[in-house]
């Protein structure tokens, strides 16, 4: 049976606004999105959350939760729920959320995030939907995988452990986490491959290089929309023999809360900077700033790559896939330890 609220018309307003917040929280699964200052619900089933911005999303929220009337009889008016979506005496009635996410993250004590809500301090409080992340008992997988990779020295085979472990702790360091440059001397030097072991279950959109830095930074608005993605992927860079140069990226990887603009909306937004950025490249150096921001992984490859046949089997097609659970058990031991 849905409980009863009754609102009290000559009560006063912030009163109202409080109890109702407090009515509505119990419920766990109302949350503020603290850096936007916005109501959401979250839906477990479909693993993700829709935003309360009007008084229609909001009084069919209460109606779902409590027989909500005034103490006439009637609905809650419209200019007072309108009120409520921008009331510190109501919105501080529910838990604070910075990230909702299907993909594993680390707490700020370096333990993996539990399924539901994770409490913390600022950047730390997360919604994650998916299942609990086990640290593996030894190193197995991941020695497999980087044996069979063509890195150029144990230097980059190092840095390609550094990169996977960089994109779990994504929530860590905002503003002061490398770039992850794959550098590979021919076509299929696998550095796409790299980039998927690093990713993991994470997930990742990749977008074309441009010469000039707005389509980059358009392209990346767009897919930095979706909250989820903890990987921006700059694909395949050609720089026709001149050093691989963005003053956007340069500036985004050194942000905690790079400012994101585009033709497509009214005025930049603001993102707590969260995201691995990634670039791959054949036979490409980078200027001295982007260099300087990097963490370089090369791939040098000799022979006809069609002619490899790796016991494993395709490493990005077949063994990434099969094992990623495996290997995600294996960076989190690296980090437990």
């Amino acid at each position: 049976m849905i409980e009863q609220f009754i609102w009290l018309k000559d009560a006063p307003s912030r009163e109202m606004y409080q109890e109702l917040g407090a009515r509505l929280a119990e419920e766990e699964d109302m949350f503020v999105l603290d850096h936007q200052r916005v109501l959401t619900v979250a839906d477990r089933e479909r693993q993700t959350v829709k935003n309360i911005t009007s008084a229609t999303k909001l009084d069919a929220a209460v109606k779902d939760r409590l027989d909500a009337r005034t103490d006439q009889g009637k609905d809650i008016p419209k200019r007072e729920l309108t009120a409520m979506l921008h009331s510190n005496a109501f919105l501080e009635q529910f838990r604070a959320l910075d990230k909702v996410t299907t993909a594993p993250l680390f707490r700020e004590d370096f333990t993996p995030a539990q399924p539901g809500y994770n409490a913390g301090d600022e950047g730390f409080r997360l919604l994650y939907f998916g299942d609990a992340v086990d640290s593996a008992e030894e190193l197995e997988f991941i020695p497999q995988f980087l044996d069979v990779m063509d890195f150029k020295e144990q230097a980059d085979r190092a840095n390609a452990v550094g990169l996977a472990l960089t994109v779990l702790l994504r929530n860590h360091w905002p503003g002061a986490k490398p770039l992850g440059a794959i550098l590979g001397n021919k076509s299929h030097a696998g550095k796409d491959t790299v980039r998927d072991f690093a990713a993991g279950r994470v997930p990742y959109r990749e977008i074309s290089w441009q010469g000039t830095d707005w389509p980059v930074e358009q392209a990346s608005e767009k897919v930095l929309r979706d909250a989820d993605v903890g990987i921006l992927s700059v694909g395949n860079v050609r720089s026709n023999g001149q050093p691989i140069s963005s003053a956007f990226l340069e500036r985004f990887v050194t942000e905690s809360e790079p400012m994101l603009n585009s033709t497509k909306i009214s005025s930049a937004r603001r993102r707590r900077n969260d995201v691995v950025v990634t670039i791959t490249a054949n036979q490409g150096r980078l200027s001295p700033d982007l260099l300087n921001r990097a963490l370089v992984i090369r791939l040098e490859t000799t022979g006809n790559v069609r002619d490899r046949n790796p016991e494993i089997g395709n490493p990005r097609h077949e063994f990434l896939p099969a094992h990623e659970e495996a290997i995600e058990a294996e960076l989190a031991l690296m980090i437990e330890r």
